[in-house]
């Protein structure tokens, strides 16, 4: 493009020197540039306008257009220069921007395929593609562009790790290998993959193909990837259709998603009366539902069918709470630590009972969070609780140490930040509280944590 722009000043100098161009908008333009543009055309598109039969300048006034966000301009631009210039790879690579930036996400990707086909580079191509593949779900199209992107780079592990995610939602058995591989190279959530290639085994192990692919399913929901959990789960249930506990995980998947999902809880515990996640998991749809008498039901049929869950006890716990019943709550959370006095996860979620609710911190919840600690000293779930908790009491220097012990753990823990931006704003200190907040929204956009960060943000003046 360089020998396009120097064409372009070249034409530019000549109109200047013979008085034939003037340094701001004038109406003198052709037919065609008429139709692109309403009222006078802006300098950058007035070479385009004297000169319809030069491609090259009307390529060069779409970029500008586009540049500035005005696409439906730039798309105009852009069409006259393909009639002028015919195919060329960059010339759609800009049509499909223009589209993209227009909103219509199907013509952008015609085009962008369309510059693969005239020989554009795939890096530049797929750049653009990923991401629009990964947004609309289009799992097939992501795992084969990504395939195509490692190929490019192999030592990427973030793409490496979404593929292998991907492909654990078909063929677990084929992703273990490479989930195994980035965590021996301390690769992209190396942690997470470590930790699926352990659940693809042992299940593999324990239950064959379908409890495998089940599991993947709930580990994905796990890690906040309810979108990709749904075809994990309808494959296990494709290979076997009465597999109640994935049906419940679907529809906990499709919750999560915004899909309709209380047919799936229905039919779950009606397919595997005896398995007590099923029972759990429509338990606690029917309490976020606001069915207290009905998830009470299903919550009791779960604890029976399972008296050493600790799972169990905190929800039971968490829909005591909602219905106004303290007391019962504080037993229900008693007793989730009293089965599992090992379980990290039951300490947590005692110490976010107390902490969160503002009941007996200094009692209870700090010291919930202190056996979280013993038991995990690197989570940072339970550094941040800790630090709340220390924050709560008003000891804001012990509380600002536990936040930024956390963040030491895990840089992108989005709670620290917001529990940070909260310490600076009750010191007074409005600019650091705002770039904390504005850290945590960038960590947890669309989650519920960045719209308690974008409500922080929104109060300060």
């Amino acid at each position: 493009m360089s020998m396009a722009r120097s064409a372009i000043r070249r034409i530019l100098a000549a109109l200047i020197a013979l008085g034939l161009f003037q340094a701001g908008p004038i109406p003198v333009r052709s037919a065609w540039a008429a139709q692109c543009v309403a009222g006078p055309l802006p300098i950058q598109a007035q070479p385009a306008a004297w000169f319809p039969e030069n491609g090259l300048l009307a390529w060069q006034a779409g970029r500008s257009f586009l540049q500035a966000g005005r696409s439906s301009e730039a798309l105009c631009f852009f069409d006259h220069a393909r009639l002028q210039l015919g195919g060329v790879a960059q010339l759609d690579l800009d049509l499909g921007d223009a589209y993209a930036q227009n909103g219509d996400l199907e013509q952008a990707m015609a085009h962008w395929r369309s510059a693969a086909d005239l020989g554009g580079e795939p890096e530049s191509i797929l750049r653009r593609l990923l991401p629009v593949y990964e947004s609309r779900q289009q799992w097939a199209e992501l795992a084969d562009g990504l395939t195509r992107w490692i190929a490019i780079h192999p030592l990427d592990s973030k793409a490496r790790y979404r593929l292998a995610l991907l492909q654990a939602t078909r063929d677990p058995a084929s992703a273990a290998d490479e989930l195994n591989a980035l965590a021996s190279q301390h690769g992209e959530s190396w942690s997470q993959a470590q930790d699926l290639a352990g659940i693809i085994s042992t299940a593999l192990e324990q239950g064959g193909e379908a409890f495998a692919l089940a599991r993947v399913g709930e580990f994905l929901l796990r890690v906040g990837e309810p979108s990709l959990a749904q075809p994990a789960l309808q494959a296990a249930l494709d290979l076997n259709p009465g597999y109640g506990e994935a049906l419940a995980y679907l529809g906990l998947a499709r919750e999560q998603a915004g899909r309709p999902a209380a047919a799936d809880y229905a039919q779950a515990v009606v397919l595997s009366p005896d398995s007590p996640q099923a029972h759990l998991l429509y338990g606690s749809f029917l309490s976020r539902q606001g069915d207290v008498a009905n998830a009470r039901l299903e919550l009791d049929r779960a604890w029976v069918l399972d008296s050493h869950s600790w799972a169990i006890a905190v929800e039971r716990g968490r829909l005591e709470f909602s219905a106004g019943e303290l007391s019962a709550a504080e037993t229900w959370y008693a007793h989730a630590v009293q089965v599992a006095p090992d379980s990290e996860e039951a300490w947590l979620a005692r110490a976010a009972f107390y902490i969160g609710n503002q009941i007996r911190v200094n009692r209870d919840g700090i010291a919930s969070a202190r056996e979280a600690l013993a038991r995990a000293p690197a989570d940072p779930r339970a550094l941040d609780l800790l630090g709340l908790a220390w924050y709560l009491e008003g000891d804001l220097p012990l509380a600002e140490r536990m936040f930024w012990r956390a963040l030491s753990v895990e840089p992108t823990y989005a709670a620290g930040y917001l529990h940070l931006g909260m310490l600076a704003e009750a010191r007074g200190d409005r600019a650091a509280a705002r770039s904390y907040y504005q850290a945590a929204l960038h960590l947890a956009q669309g989650q519920p944590l960045g719209d308690e960060a974008q409500a922080a943000l929104a109060r300060l003046p």
